[in-house]
């Protein structure tokens, strides 16, 4: 089962177990508190003492604190983000040129410049191991998941409708026939979703949300006969007009929507109208 993470939590809406919400919790560096005797459990950064939070172990309750364990997680990570030191040294002309090396204490951090939701970390000793060394052998095993990530990215466009945007190091997916929208980060150690994984599941998601789509408008059409729409443009408040007849009932009725800016009526409208 893939590691919970923050942004899981926030996008998903879902409730998850207490355990694996405490394990998220323990992987940003936070540490739990649980006493005897209460169901609450206070949760504290050691690094940073300002953060914290509160977890109820009482099964059907995380909800109520699960969003914000998730934004005392990422919290943490901005402000480990910001500590990170890009490695200067007299080796740096040797580091990959499309591979950016920083590090976080003794921590390794490597990712793909043009795509740095894709990345890797590994613990080192500047005494002993040569960053550029490190950097060089670890730079084909990322350029292999760039590789992936843009044929899944290609693939994506052309079969599923999806627009993507590569911007400041943040991947962002959309779809405008379904209505989603998730924004990938730049790769942070141990703590993110695969993006790649990830953007198999927002597909897969795509997929199921157009065909409910289609079989509810094959529903609907079935039932329905539907006038073209009519635009009066001329009006105050522009709008366009159509009759829907339930063939089943014999009864018609007249419908209006708004004309949006683009001088088009959303097929979220026409549906929404015609079944209320």
């Amino acid at each position: 089962m893939a590691r919970l993470t923050p942004e899981a939590v926030i996008r998903t809406h879902q409730i998850f177990p207490y355990n694996d919400v405490k394990l998220m919790a323990e992987r940003h560096g936070f540490e739990v508190r649980e006493g005897n005797g209460t169901s609450h459990v206070m949760v504290c950064h050691p690094e940073h003492s300002d953060i914290r939070f509160t977890l109820n172990r009482t099964p059907g309750r995380i909800r109520d604190y699960q969003h914000e364990a998730a934004k005392a997680c990422l919290e943490v990570l901005e402000r480990e983000q910001k500590q990170e030191i890009v490695v200067k040294t007299p080796e740096e002309q040797n580091f990959p040129p499309d591979i950016s090396v920083k590090t976080r204490g003794e921590t390794l951090i490597l990712r793909h410049k043009e795509y740095p939701v894709i990345g890797m970390s590994l613990g080192f000793d500047p005494d002993k191991n040569g960053i550029a060394d490190i950097a060089t052998r670890r730079a084909s095993t990322i350029r292999d998941r760039v590789s992936e990530l843009k044929n899944l990215i290609k693939n994506l466009a052309r079969n599923e409708g999806v627009t993507i945007e590569n911007k400041d190091g943040i991947l962002t997916v959309e779809n405008s026939g379904s209505g989603t929208s998730v924004k990938i980060k730049p790769y942070q150690p141990l703590t993110q979703e695969d993006p790649i994984e990830l953007l198999r599941e927002v597909a897969e998601t795509i997929r199921s949300d157009i065909d409910l789509s289609r079989q509810f408008w094959e529903s609907v059409e079935s039932n329905t006969y539907i006038s073209d729409l009519i635009f009066n443009h001329d009006a105050e408040e522009p709008y366009a007009e159509f009759k829907a007849l339930n063939v089943f009932t014999g009864r018609t009725k007249t419908i209006q929507l708004p004309v949006g800016e683009d001088n088009v009526v959303s097929d979220a409208d026409q549906i929404g109208a015609m079944i209320e």
